[in-house]
């Protein structure tokens, strides 16, 4: 196997996201990017081949890239929309009452042992399992923040039926995650 070459790229800007734990058995660690001047658009039609090909729907360029890189990379991501966001991003547990509307269009009602990611206002993940719907990337702003993250399976703990979602985030996650590329995950 031949080690990733990966440049290092310097911010050119502060990141006007902060990204924080306070859940650490959950969410170990936590990256995170901020990228301006993007335009989200239909992906460039050699991915969407290959995502095709690896049983993916192509959706957008920047959820494609997401996609892409976690199925090249074995790395789950994902991107937000940053004027869709509320301060900083909390990898934190679940709060009693607290629901998410997930990618999926279906709503769920999240339990204290879910760790998920929010901003000041909202949930906008299931930790390890699907991004929130409020928060996923459109075509009208073009200020992004990509992050990736690792998280810890939670197959120990008790799960209610509408809490078992499945996705390819988790599938990775539960198989184990190489913890050590993080950062390298981000930038590629």
């Amino acid at each position: 196997m031949k080690p990733l070459a990966v440049p290092q790229i310097e911010g050119a800007f502060p990141c006007p996201v902060p990204v924080t734990i306070e859940d650490a058995d959950g969410c170990p660690a936590f990256y995170g990017r901020a990228i301006k001047g993007l335009r989200n658009g239909a992906s460039p039609e050699w991915m969407q081949r290959r995502l095709k090909a690896a049983g993916q729907r192509p959706i957008s360029a920047l959820v494609d890239i997401t996609n892409y890189v976690m199925l090249d990379h074995g790395r789950p991501a994902h991107a937000y929309d940053i004027a869709k966001l509320s301060g900083g991003l909390t990898a934190r547990a679940a709060r009693p009452g607290e629901k998410v509307l997930a990618l999926n269009e279906k709503e769920y009602a999240l339990e204290p042992f879910m760790t998920v990611i929010a901003d000041d206002k909202q949930v906008h993940d299931i930790g390890g399992i699907m991004g929130g719907e409020d928060s996923g990337v459109g075509e009208a702003d073009h200020r992004r923040h990509a992050r990736s993250r690792f998280f810890h399976a939670r197959t120990d703990r008790p799960h209610r039926p509408g809490a078992r979602l499945t996705s390819d985030a988790r599938s990775r996650f539960e198989r184990g995650v190489d913890p050590a590329f993080l950062d390298e995950g981000l930038r590629s």
